[in-house]
């Protein structure tokens, strides 16, 4: 019977315990700060997403590649292995199925398919080049990622710009339209 009455006690207390320990004056915040990537779409001139896989004239799984830092990255066409860490995780370059929300339902939407490359760390000062190119294409496309971080009154502030062949691109988004001919 002892042993019950204690248990009682510090039930009855628990609810006091918290609200002794809770601080309505502590501000602090765990903040998720997610990876820098870049986000390539390919297209035609009639404004086609050629990373759609049944699409005539798709360039879905064909030589696609990244040089950065001295490296190349050829394009990573099955990504059913990869985890998603909030340490960024550097990937290369992959491929991204696209989504749509129809009646409430995510659908896969393979208009909406698209390459990334990254992951590079939000929550550090970034300046980023590097070269696509695509097989059987003569253009190279220069990708620019200047990314910025700092604290202001104890919350991130984030901005990231990219830039394509020099100029910038509005949003995160880089949308390259390959040529008509090759």
């Amino acid at each position: 019977m002892k042993h019950v009455n204690k248990w009682c006690i510090y039930l009855l207390l628990l609810p006091f315990i918290t609200l002794i320990a809770c601080n309505k004056d502590d501000d602090f915040v765990i903040w998720d700060i997610s990876g820098v990537e870049a986000y390539i779409i390919i297209q035609n001139a009639e404004g086609q997403n050629l990373l759609t896989p049944d699409l005539p004239g798709s360039l879905y799984d064909t030589d696609i590649s990244v040089e950065y830092n001295d490296e190349i990255y050829d394009a990573v066409w099955n990504r059913e292995n990869l985890s998603r860490y909030y340490l960024a995780q550097f990937h290369g370059l992959t491929f991204n199925k696209g989504y749509s929300l129809i009646d409430d339902k995510v659908v896969d939407d393979p208009t909406k398919d698209y390459l990334s490359f990254g992951e590079f760390a939000e929550d550090t000062n970034q300046d980023l080049s590097f070269e696509l190119k695509i097989k059987d294409y003569p253009d190279t496309y220069r990708v620019r990622i200047v990314h910025t971080f700092t604290w202001k009154k104890n919350e991130p502030k984030s901005d990231t710009r990219i830039y394509l062949n020099g100029e910038r691109i509005e949003g995160h988004t880089i949308r390259i339209t390959l040529p008509t001919t090759k």
